[in-house]
């Protein structure tokens, strides 16, 4: 892809509150204050080492991103992601969701079967043994935080976090913001495309009960082809719809226990590879080796259950519990 732009073209929102656990977040500045006073930068907390602790504690090298600053500069997508964080790069896969990421240099070199870079949604794994499998693109809208670690991670996150990891952490359910709720839309043009991009997301906060929450967070985001099939005569074959939507429930029994159950749900949808022959700056980008169409969806479901007790004192009993199901088909012209 040349080029993308994506601009919102309404926002509506009802009794916006924020999140109750944004880990990155720009402080905005009183309109009195000096020029240079402008933007400050609030206290860091990540939760990469399985502690919440303030980044400056943490001697280890991480980048962490609020969702919503993510989704305001219009990074919905682990490529665009990434660009945030120096010595990260993301080499695109033939399909959305078949990405590789490189972290300082360090890449997949062992192989089709080997990963070197660890990718979870919260404590859940998404890495898939093979480079061809199903790694969920985690959309950030309505994300806590999304955590970058540089470096060797494999002693808290396994041997596919050998040059690092990233890592999504949802946002929870809020207890004492009352009812809270957004709604947007967009519009966007890609470069070399005759189609146009739209997105639509919302987000509820809804509260049962003084000890009982609910969050619902959705999004639907499409994407215009911008390569053209000379074999065929079509144009922009290779067109995209990624759908997610999450649901994240909520019980503080009481002082001590603390009970979240979370279901995220993505579809993805896509027709034909992001692969051509190459562009020069006076036509749109066109391959000419397809013989049979291409097209293909994965779908990816995540349920977590997680369980804190404190009973009082110095330690607290964690569970962490997870199922993950992902499935693909692609029909792909590999001649």
């Amino acid at each position: 892809m040349k080029a993308k732009a994506f601009v919102a073209l309404s926002a509506a929102s009802v009794m916006v509150a924020a999140g109750s656990s944004v880990f990155a977040q720009d402080a905005a500045a009183s309109e009195n204050a000096p020029a240079k006073e402008a933007r400050k930068i609030e206290e860091v907390y990540v939760t990469a080492t399985k502690r919440s602790k303030s980044v400056r504690d943490i001697p280890i090298s991480i980048d962490a991103f609020s969702g919503d600053m993510l989704v305001e500069r219009g990074a919905t997508s682990l490529e665009e992601i990434v660009k945030y964080s120096s010595g990260v790069i993301l080499t695109k896969g033939a399909t959305p969701d078949q990405g590789s990421v490189t972290i300082r240099g360090v890449s997949n070199s062992g192989g089709f079967f080997t990963r070197t870079v660890g990718r979870f949604y919260d404590n859940v794994s998404l890495i898939n043994p093979s480079v061809a499998g199903v790694q969920p693109d985690i959309d950030p809208f309505d994300m806590a935080a999304v955590e970058i670690l540089k470096g060797p991670q494999g002693t808290l996150f396994g041997g596919s976090a050998l040059a690092g990891a990233i890592r999504y952490v949802p946002q929870t359910p809020d207890l004492e913001s009352g009812f809270s709720g957004s709604v947007s839309l967009g519009y966007g043009v890609t470069e070399y495309s005759a189609g146009n991009n739209d997105e639509y997301t919302t987000m509820l906060n809804l509260p049962l009960s003084d000890n009982i929450a609910l969050r619902y967070a959705g999004s639907l985001r499409r994407y215009a082809g911008y390569i053209d099939e000379i074999n065929t005569g079509e144009d922009d074959v290779n067109d995209t719809e990624v759908k997610q939507q999450r649901l994240v429930a909520r019980w503080q029994v009481n002082d001590a226990l603390d009970l979240q159950l979370t279901h995220l749900q993505r579809r993805t949808r896509y027709d034909g590879s992001a692969i051509a022959n190459g562009n020069r700056e006076d036509i749109r980008m066109e391959r000419d080796n397809r013989r049979i169409p291409e097209f293909g969806n994965a779908e990816a479901d995540i349920s977590t259950l997680k369980l804190s007790w404190n009973p009082g004192g110095a330690f607290t009993i964690s569970f962490d519990g997870a199922l993950l199901e992902k499935n693909s088909h692609d029909q792909s012209d590999v001649s």
